[in-house]
């Protein structure tokens, strides 16, 4: 009976579930049908524009208000808006201003997003877990009386930024008129704090920070962040811009402990770098603990941002780097370390951006040391190429009676120094000692080098100077001197970055010897290297450098003998490279020798890119000598015009110049080569008096050995041939190889009545002039 009785209820459940299912569905399918709708037509209102929700104001101020201590925030208006990027919807408060309890603003933002506490939603409360100002404009300025003061503008109608003044009532009443604004130009670099900046407290901010979190003041509210923001940064009145896409602190808490970590992203010419600090504080120590990390940031992409330190512009790598900095609870140093690390890339001197020095690994730590008061640099290792180098050292600060430090004295040293030169097939030789003693000021912004030295075994270079900081460039004054050394030797010492194309030439070319001795000096006034990179005249005594060498070996053309020099001295003076060689030789082949004096390699402008060389000497040696130096690979003159060399007999005396840019991919058609020789003998068989060859750059293709000869007169109109003195253009028969066609062109007259023809055959263009030619007599 009771099951019978059971049936019919079970089956008006089952009618009653049903029913309030299909309900349901009704219902769910309405409510979505409509928020569809809704959907669709609001979207299709934001693309008018924004929707303001100021019913949603007020909440939020109450939500936000609730997690701060001693600050609130405003919020003139709620707004829905597309997403710029893409379908969807945004939320944002527009117009956002940070209080302090004196109704002060402490930050501003024309836009701002904020996002719901996950923890407070499982808690039953409605409250923010983080807060993004967007768009802000923040003011940094730091002097040294007044310490650093933060303030955040916005844009004005003018063309400067406004400052942000005035304040909001503390009680919430309509705003008063605040003080007109006061642009921020260059004319008014500087932000009095108590004015418009407020002053900045970096060891109380944050010891706030962690005693509300603490107190659980803050639980829910850990993240405050910037977008898209702008900061300029005031030192001492020079400004920078920085632009930061993106920059958050977040408050973590940890086994009682909370720590405030603050990530960046921030832009440079050079690709976006990234910034992490972490705050921890030491209850025990009384203290603060501060770790930065630094990655992917080129030195040379932040330069523009501090125009006074002009060494960043030379160092194009990326950095990554790790600083640990403790703070007493007062603020007060305690202690700090840094350590750095370089990735392979160049370093770039803005006076010689063409040779760059490649640095390949880069290793430095730099720590303070409260005990002793001193900064110093552990063993720091560097390498570039095949020469390595493992730096240390100190400063110590020079204070004042404030205890204020106004320079620093610096003593560094390198141990485990090797200096190699790989393409050129200089292996690496070890330094024996590498020292640099001097002082820094920033406030007079000077380096003194009171000595500098690097040594390997005997051989020396020692210098001082000074470097002081000035408008456009630096003046820069160095003086030294260079011990006797191998010519080897000095290629290793000589910097990349010092007259680099002639470097280059010297170390391809240049081979042997010994440096005698030498010294140095610079004396550059303010202003001067700015002028000379713009092309002017270097002042006179600017630069002036004398070396004294003997027994070198240069390749002055690749492929001919060397000249083997004996005293030889190198001068620079100003722009101008020279190398004086008295006396020196050149050998063609076994058992000849072409003496030569009166050499000069000169570069008349340093500056220049590439370089131009200018080579002249007098030569004097027997004709076949000159003959087989002119027949040598790559000239091939004589061989050209089917002669021997030894077709002509007597003695060559001649004045020689040859000019051709400084680059290591040289080409013989850019060599331009001159000069003159006479050839006298006492024999009565030949007379030649006048012979002037010239190789120059050629436009065409040069013929080949297998072509006929071809000639190609200066003048047409030619004399006839003079009877007393038999003058022809064409060597006797006798000389001439066997079974070779007779090699004269048609000689014509030049203006002084020699006779000239120029051959076109061969490598290069050849002209020959002679005066006369007197025939074998008869016996």
């Amino acid at each position: 009976m009771g099951e019978a009785g059971s049936a019919p209820v079970r089956s008006s459940c089952a009618k009653l579930s049903s029913r309030s299912a299909h309900v349901c569905r009704e219902i769910f399918a309405g409510v979505l049908v409509v928020g569809l709708i809704a959907i669709v037509f609001g979207y299709g209102r934001l693309a008018n524009g924004p929707i303001s929700l100021p019913a949603l104001v007020p909440p939020i101020e109450a939500a936000i208000n609730d997690q701060l201590s001693d600050l609130r925030v405003k919020i003139d208006d709620a707004v829905l808006q597309r997403s710029a990027d893409g379908p969807g919807v945004l939320f944002r408060l527009r117009n956002i201003r940070l209080l302090d309890k004196d109704g002060s603003i402490v930050a501003q933002a024309p836009l701002a997003a904020i996002g719901m506490s996950g923890a407070g939603l499982l808690s039953g409360r409605l409250a923010p877990g983080s807060v993004d100002f967007i768009g802000p404009r923040l003011l940094l300025s730091y002097t040294a009386d007044q310490g650093l003061a933060l303030a955040f503008t916005r844009p004005s109608n003018t063309d400067g930024d406004v400052l942000i003044r005035g304040a909001l009532p503390a009680d919430g009443a309509p705003e008063v008129a605040a003080e007109p604004p006061e642009a921020v130009s260059a004319e008014r670099p500087e932000l009095p704090i108590g004015a418009g900046g407020r002053k900045f407290d970096l060891n109380k901010t944050v010891t706030e920070v962690f005693d509300r979190a603490r107190r659980g003041d803050t639980s829910y509210l850990t993240r405050f962040g910037f977008k898209n923001a702008i900061v300029v940064l005031n030192q001492d009145g020079a400004q920078t811009l920085w632009q930061v896409p993106d920059f958050a602190i977040d408050l973590e808490h940890r086994d009682n402990r909370s720590i405030l970590v603050g990530e960046a992203n921030v832009a440079s010419s050079k690709g976006d770098w990234q910034l992490e600090v972490r705050t921890e504080q030491r209850a025990r120590r009384n203290s603060l603990l501060i770790t930065a990390l630094i990655e992917n940031l080129v030195p040379a992409g932040i330069a523009g941002n501090f125009p006074t330190i002009g060494i960043l512009r030379a160092l194009d790598m990326a950095v990554d780097g790790e600083t640990n900095v403790e703070l007493d609870d007062s603020g007060e140093f305690l202690s700090g370390e840094a350590r750095l690390r370089l990735a392979p890339g160049p370093i770039t001197p803005p006076w010689d951006r063409d040779t760059p020095v490649r640095i390949d690994h880069g290793d430095f730590t730099v720590r303070y040391l409260k005990e002793s008061d001193v900064v110093e640099i552990a063993p720091s290792t560097l390498r570039w190429g095949k020469s390595r180098a493992t730096f240390s050292g100190e400063f110590r600060p020079v204070r004042d009676d404030k205890g204020k430090a106004v320079s620093w004295d610096f003593s560094l040293k390198a141990n485990d120094a090797a200096l190699g030169i790989a393409e050129f097939g200089l292996a690496p030789l070890k330094i024996d000692e590498w020292t640099a003693k001097g002082s820094l000021s920033s406030k007079e912004g000077t380096m003194t080098l009171s000595r500098f030295v690097i040594r390997a075994g005997d051989a020396s270079i020692v210098m001082s100077g000074s470097v002081v900081d000035a408008p456009g460039s630096p003046a820069v004054k160095l003086a030294g001197k260079v011990s006797p050394m191998p010519v080897e030797t000095l290629k290793r010492f000589w910097p990349k970055f010092l007259a680099g194309k002639a470097r280059e030439w010297v170390l391809e070319r240049v081979s042997g010897g010994q440096v005698v001795g030498g010294k140095f000096n610079v004396s550059l006034p303010a202003g001067a290297i700015a002028e000379i990179e713009q092309g002017a005249a270097a002042p006179e005594g600017a630069v002036d450098v004398e070396l004294n060498f003997s027994g070198m070996s240069i390749v002055y053309v690749e492929g001919l003998p060397p000249v083997i020099t004996g005293d030889a001295k190198l001068t620079v003076v100003g722009t101008e490279f020279m190398v004086d060689i008295p006396q020196g030789k050149i050998v063609p082949a076994a058992g000849q020798e072409i003496t030569l004096s009166e050499g000069r390699f000169y570069i008349p402008d340093l500056r220049e890119d590439p370089q131009q060389g200018v080579i002249t000497y007098k030569a004097a040696a027997p004709t076949p000598t000159v003959m087989q130096l002119l027949d040598h690979e790559p000239l091939g003159y004589i061989s050209a015009v089917g002669m021997k060399p030894d077709f002509l007999g007597g003695s060559a005396v001649g004045e020689f110049t040859l000019s051709m840019p400084l680059k290591n991919d040289l080409d013989f058609k850019e060599i331009k080569m001159s000069g003159w020789r006479v050839s006298t003998t006492p024999s009565p068989r030949t007379s030649w008096a006048t012979w002037t060859s010239t190789a120059a750059r050629s436009t065409s293709s040069s013929p080949t050995r297998a072509s006929p000869p071809r000639a190609r007169s200066r003048s047409r109109k030619c004399p006839p041939r003079s009877t007393g003195s038999g003058s022809s253009t064409r060597p006797p028969a006798s000389s001439r190889p066997s079974g070779s066609p007779p090699r004269s062109t048609k000689p014509c007259a030049t203006s002084s009545g020699s006779r000239s023809t120029i051959w076109s055959r061969g490598r290069h263009p050849l002209r020959c002039r002679s005066r006369a030619w007197d025939r074998p007599r008869s016996p």
